[in-house]
């Protein structure tokens, strides 16, 4: 019934927004004399898969994601403000394919993980943000649920751990811009202009995350009863396939201490423009460490391929403690401003993590003394904002380009060995080095160095209304790829079209992009906003 009732709920959402026309600019409403704001968006996406013929895919059309965004702002006086968005996600291809509409559908297990993938119907996921904001010269606080943003680099989260993100639609969701999730936290900030020998400004933030409806991070995984369409491909040997993963993991009490986060960042500006930061963390991760349990796994049939069955994992974890300092560095450099380029100075930016004692679980089976290590970890990014002129492919406007390096470095890796696994004719325990089980993933190895990159091209034509982008990712220390390509027409300030298309491709089975290798796909997106 409720599902039924948010179907309604959409769809009243998208009449509405349909009904506002001319020019998209916020819907304005008179509340005691101050204005109350309005605005927000609906998109629809279609998706269509590239890849035919294997168990973790649905070939052809197997999303119809809608999602929606309603936004209100009040100013009960001109230095407070309240704020509230309400997030919709929905994706129709349960309704349009399951229910016995599509063999391939439901033989393959996709429509088991309507649960999960339907609807995110909880309150958290309902309701975006909602703060209150006090603001004062040099001061300023927000109360309530919001994201802070730390980091300086785009892609890789290095910095910027304060809030959790979402990737519960898989490692094929690519929409960058809502996958941080906001949590309920206290920010205070000090910031005071100096203009002396030293300092142009400088600002002091201060937050507390008092583990109010605490969340990690939503992560995907191999099962396609949970992940649907999204779910990763991972093989356990010739006639198996990674299913899900049964977990046990320690859930923290509302305003419990021990999961208290705080977190300090201090902010200049030096004379010469560089910007500085220096970040330090303290708190639960918001990814959970985990290890097996007894059961740790279990077969069940394939309904797909007959041939084959799926091994589904059991495991046992919680949120450890999560410390690091970090290092951010932003400064434009006009010696490297070149005529022949396009004559604007390019912008580099540094980010850089040191944490403490981080702890995995690893793949030891039996020894419980020996399922979890710690290890610090040192991760370094490079990236630089450069906008280049070249003529026979934008002779108006230049092309941005955006190179990134990054390389993180378990500096305690463990070695320890144990039970990794058993023989599968005298079943026999196998003993061999431990490997460490990532955060953010349930398939692949932790390396002790990691290294990758990305370049991200965009540019624009026709006044800005035509965007491509284009963007490579490269994981040097797996050999995997992902290559993602984006067009995007802006009608006017209410509609935008969107057609894109993502191609990967791995070579070590169960590492870095090489579960996502049947994943390729384009989609179409429709957008209205009102803002």
């Amino acid at each position: 019934m409720r599902r039924k009732w948010l179907l309604c709920l959409a769809v009243c959402m998208s009449m509405s927004l349909a009904g506002f026309g001319g020019t998209a600019q916020a819907y304005k409403v008179d509340v005691c004399g101050r204005p109350l704001t309005i605005q927000g968006y609906i998109q629809q996406e279609i998706d269509y898969g590239l890849v035919k013929h294997k168990y973790e895919t649905q070939s052809g059309f197997n999303s119809f994601l809608t999602t929606a965004m309603l936004e209100m702002g009040y100013m009960p006086t001109d230095n407070t403000k309240l704020y509230a968005s309400g997030y919709f996600e929905g994706d129709w291809a349960y309704e349009l394919l399951g229910n016995g509409r599509n063999v391939q559908w439901d033989r393959k297990g996709f429509g088991d993980s309507r649960h999960h993938n339907y609807i995110h119907d909880d309150f958290d996921d309902l309701l975006h943000e909602a703060h209150f904001t006090w603001s004062g010269e040099e001061f300023y606080l927000r109360v309530g649920k919001q994201i802070v943003q730390w980091g300086e680099t785009d892609g890789q989260r290095l910095a910027n751990l304060v809030n959790p993100i979402d990737q519960r639609r898989g490692v094929t969701d690519v929409k960058f811009d809502t996958t941080i999730l906001p949590i309920w936290m206290i920010r205070a900030e000090y910031n005071a202009k100096l203009n002396n020998p030293f300092f142009l400004d400088f600002g002091v933030q201060f937050i507390i995350d008092p583990a109010f409806r605490y969340r990690g991070n939503e992560i995907g995984g191999t099962a396609n009863n949970v992940c649907g369409v999204n779910a990763a491909g991972v093989n356990a040997g010739p006639s198996l396939t990674v299913g899900e993963m049964y977990s046990d993991i320690e859930k923290p009490r509302d305003f419990d201490f021990n999961y208290f986060t705080y977190g300090l960042k201090l902010k200049g500006t030096l004379p010469d423009g560089t910007v500085v930061s220096l970040l330090g963390y303290y708190g639960r991760d918001r990814d959970y460490a985990y290890a097996a349990t007894s059961p740790f796994f279990f077969v069940t049939a394939n309904n797909w391929d007959r041939t084959k069955g799926v091994l589904n994992t059991v495991k046992k974890g919680y949120y450890p403690y999560y410390k690091f300092v970090g290092l951010t560095i932003a400064k434009e450099v006009p010696q490297l401003a070149f005529s022949a380029l396009s004559n604007i100075a390019p912008i580099f930016r540094l980010e850089s993590t040191y944490a403490f004692n981080t702890k995995y679980g690893t793949s030891e089976l039996l020894d419980e003394s020996k399922q979890y290590a710690k290890t610090d970890e040192l991760a370094v990014a490079l990236t630089m904002d450069y906008k280049v002129r070249v003529p026979w492919l934008n002779p108006n406007v230049g092309i941005t380009v955006n190179p990134q390096f990054f390389f993180q470095r378990e500096m305690n890796f463990y070695h320890g060995y144990g039970v990794t696994g058993f023989d599968p004719v005298t079943y026999a325990p196998v003993i061999s080095r431990l490997s460490l089980n990532p955060r953010l993933s349930i398939y692949e190895p932790l390396n002790e160095n990691s290294y990758k990159f990305s370049i991200l091209l965009t540019t624009f034509y026709m006044h800005g209304k035509l965007q491509p982008m284009f963007m490579w990712i490269r994981d040097v220390s797996n050999a995997g790829d992902m290559y993602l390509a984006k067009l995007t027409y802006t009608r006017n300030q209410n509609w935008s079209y969107g057609l894109s298309g993502v191609l990967f491709q791995g070579k070590y089975p169960g590492q870095g992009m090489e579960p996502a290798r049947n994943k390729d796909k384009i989609w179409a997106t429709v957008t209205y906003s009102f803002n």
